[in-house]
């Protein structure tokens, strides 16, 4: 599998965030219902409008295990963002600020018409392989003009 290693600052993320755990549903619906929230409540053009600091991103969604280690257990929790990189702008609604940490990602290239799931899945299994321990941090990075990347944070 082709990837870089890129060391990235801290950033933050202004979205909506829910917390799933593995048994949760997570991957017969869970997420695709929570995309379905964001999508009848047209938070995406907004969001990008107004408080987004990267106008070629085209959104983020990010999933944090909550205890800091890759999500492998059926019980484990883990954080989901859908969300835009945050311009500081001031905001009064229901919005969650995700601070995503700084450190060295893997970062893929994510290929035309791939599921995502099945890819993501493949960079998780493979990373160890390649002498990589991962951080339970896991990012997809949707491009308006470039590939679009799926983001794994290292220990």
């Amino acid at each position: 599998m082709e990837y870089r290693i890129e060391k990235k600052g801290a950033f933050q993320v202004i979205g909506k965030t829910k917390r799933f755990t593995m048994a949760s549903g997570v991957f017969n619906g869970g997420i695709g219902a929570f995309w379905g929230f964001w999508d009848a409540l047209g938070l995406c053009e907004k969001i990008k409008k107004n408080y987004s600091s990267d106008k070629d991103c085209n959104i983020f969604d990010i999933s944090i295990a909550a205890a800091g280690t890759p999500t492998v257990n059926p019980e484990d929790e883990f954080d989901y963002t859908i969300g835009f990189p945050y311009n500081g702008a001031a905001f009064d609604e229901e919005l969650d600020i995700l601070t995503v940490p700084d450190g060295s990602y893997a970062i893929f290239n994510i290929p035309d018409g791939e599921d995502i799931g099945s890819f993501m899945g493949r960079c998780i299994d493979y990373l160890p392989t390649a002498g990589y321990e991962l951080a339970g941090v896991e990012i997809e990075y949707f491009w308006e003009n470039k590939p679009n990347e799926a983001w794994f944070l290292l220990k």
